[in-house]
């Protein structure tokens, strides 16, 4: 799973603490990376966002955007399910509704086994 986010953005902040409980519901069966767009961010507000929301997932620092680029991010917070094949099954632009987001987790996890 990859979330795209920056520390300015409010729907960023909307969902910080839905995207932590899913990872720590999921961390052992799902790999969650958030990935901060830093060239629009700066270092002590991402550590500060990190800290305030106490996130626990990698975060991933994307300093001139080359993965945004490759995932032609547009909004953000944008995040992908991505299957063990590598195939996206599930996009979302804007804030995750933590409970269709488990749904569909569950299914690319059902489907791994």
């Amino acid at each position: 799973m990859l979330n795209f986010w920056a520390s300015w953005c409010g729907p960023c902040k909307m969902e910080a603490a839905d995207l932590q409980k899913i990872y720590e519901k999921n961390k052992d069966n799902v790999d969650l990376y958030a990935i901060n767009l830093t060239k629009t961010d700066d270092l002590d507000s991402v550590k500060a966002f990190v800290d305030t929301y106490k996130l626990t997932m990698p975060i991933l620092y994307d300093q001139d955007e080359t993965v945004a680029k490759l995932y032609q991010i547009l909004a953000i917070p944008t995040t992908f399910i991505i299957d063990q094949n590598g195939v996206v099954t599930y996009k979302v632009m804007g804030p995750i509704e933590q409970g269709v987001f488990q749904s569909e987790i569950d299914k690319v996890i059902k489907a791994k086994k």
